[in-house]
C-alpha cells in the first residue's frame, strides 16, 4: 500500500474486578492529530473494547481513505487482517466487513508494543486511563 492518508492508533484498558473499560483513538493526517476520542463502557471484554476502538475511528474516515491501523492487541491485528480466526465477537466482525466494504477503505494493520514510549500509543493509554 502506498503512503496512508491517516493512521489510527487504538487502544483498550479494562478494569476486570469492577467490569469496566474505555477505548480510545488518535486519528493522524500527516502529523497533526485530526481526530481523538475516548469512551466508556461497562459489562464487555478488553478484545471487545479494542475492536470497538478500531471500528469507530475507522468509521470516522472518509470513504475511499486508504489507512494505518496501529494497535497494541494482537488480537485486533491479528483477526482483522485474517491471520486468526475469530470465535466470539461475531456482531463485531460483521460489522468490521460492512464498514471496510461500505466506505471502499483500504487498510493495513501494525501492531506495536504496548507500553514502550510510542507517543501515540501512549496517549491512548492514557485517555482510556482518564475514564476508568
Amino acid at each position: 500500500m502506498t503512503e496512508p492518508d491517516y493512521i489510527i492508533y487504538s487502544d483498550c484498558g479494562y478494569h476486570l474486578g469492577r467490569n469496566e473499560g474505555a477505548y480510545a483513538y488518535i486519528i493522524l493526517r500527516g502529523e497533526q492529530i485530526v481526530g481523538k476520542k475516548a469512551v466508556a463502557f461497562t459489562h464487555e471484554t478488553s478484545n471487545r473494547g479494542e475492536l470497538m476502538a478500531v471500528i469507530d475511528a475507522v468509521d470516522s474516515c472518509p470513504h475511499g481513505a486508504r489507512l494505518e491501523v496501529r494497535s497494541d492487541s494482537q488480537y485486533v491485528v491479528n483477526t482483522l487482517s485474517g491471520e486468526w480466526r475469530h470465535r466470539t465477537n461475531d456482531d463485531l466482525f460483521a460489522r468490521w466487513k460492512k464498514l471496510v466494504a461500505r466506505k471502499k477503505l483500504k487498510i493495513t494493520l501494525t501492531w506495536v508494543r504496548g507500553h514502550s514510549g510510542d507517543k501515540y500509543n501512549e496517549m491512548c493509554d492514557a485517555m482510556c486511563d482518564e475514564l476508568l
